[in-house]
């Protein structure tokens, strides 16, 4: 095997391999690298990949900043992807894996003073880094199955609350035109200027213009009280199977008519209509966020989050300061 640095006119093929790989989400596409440079035009992306004789083994979609490995904005997961191998031979799967493995963690260790990524839910075996000085931590993450997502196994009071909303006159849309994107998001601009970071127009323009790049690949939900946008939500599609939550946000006055749980439920039941099977909630590490979506009976997944510092000084001193900060 040897690691091959793919040219642009190349990342259709590794487009195509990542949503035939076994823990290949639209995070490790090229259409992601594109969309996190519009939001952080400072941000370089570059897939390397494991190859051997023009056969894909597996990869990486990297984003480079200050000869650094970074997880930008908004992106849950940045993993190693592998090929899915048709074999009852596990030994040779596990053998295979743990040499892409190697040989990215290598290459990583060689050409960058930080690296973090964070490895997806379905392939979280991470000895060789490990093996190779990387530290591990770990997060979760929520999954429901949508075939057998229904009423009946959300908790009583989340019940409650839907059933209440069904009582009033909210209008639940799925959103094709995007004319209108700057209102339509206005609620997801609201939540994050009041609970995350401080929101201005040039955040605002530069997102506006990633979701318009990722627009083929989203489901933009919003619910309605008369002419007011009380919440809006955007679905990623992975493919035919596969959603993953990425933003959400709630206006003051939806917050204060409790209408979360019922816009999400509806979502969910309109992702299963359409024949979608699995929902990947993209994390459950936040008090009180984390007991929300735990209402609506998905399973508790780990995954991985992996670091290393090519100088000991620079990590106690980055480590340092980001206590010093919570603080």
């Amino acid at each position: 095997m040897e690691i091959v640095l793919l040219k642009d006119n190349e990342y259709d093929k590794w487009d195509e391999f990542v949503k035939e790989a076994i823990n290949g989400t639209i995070y490790s596409e090229s259409i992601w690298g594109k969309a996190s440079k519009i939001l952080d035009p400072d941000l370089n992306f570059k897939i390397l990949t494991i190859q051997k004789e023009g056969t894909l083994f597996g990869g990486i979609l990297l984003f480079e900043k200050n000869n650094k490995i970074v997880i930008p904005q908004f992106t849950p997961y940045t993993s190693v992807i592998y090929r899915k191998i048709d074999t009852s031979n596990n030994y040779k799967i596990i053998s295979e894996r743990r040499k892409v493995n190697e040989l990215i963690a290598l290459y990583l260790k060689r050409n960058y003073k930080k690296i973090v990524l964070k490895q997806n839910i379905e392939y979280i075996d991470i000895r060789d880094f490990q093996f190779n000085k990387f530290s591990a931590s770990y997060s979760y993450t929520y999954f429901n199955n949508l075939d057998k997502y229904n009423i009946e196994i959300i908790n009583r009071k989340t019940k409650r609350e839907i059933n209440n909303a069904l009582e009033k006159n909210y209008e639940f849309e799925l959103i094709n035109n995007y004319n209108e994107i700057d209102v339509l998001l206005e609620p997801f601009f609201e939540t994050m200027d009041k609970k995350v970071f401080s929101v201005d127009k040039k955040f605002k323009d530069k997102f506006i213009n990633m979701v318009k790049l990722l627009k083929e690949r989203t489901l933009f939900y919003i619910l309605k009280s008369e002419e007011d946008i009380l919440s809006t939500r955007i679905e990623l599609i992975d493919n035919d199977k596969k959603i993953e939550d990425w933003i959400a946000g709630t206006t003051e006055k939806g917050r204060k008519e409790r209408i979360t749980s019922f816009f999400v439920h509806k979502i969910l039941l309109d992702l299963k209509e359409k024949g979608y099977k699995d929902f990947d909630w993209n994390g459950a590490n936040t008090p009180g966020v984390t007991d929300f979506k735990r209402n609506f009976g998905g399973e508790l997944k780990p995954y991985s989050t992996l670091e290393f510092y090519k100088n000991k000084y620079y990590e106690a001193l980055y480590k340092s300061a980001k206590i010093i900060l919570k603080k």
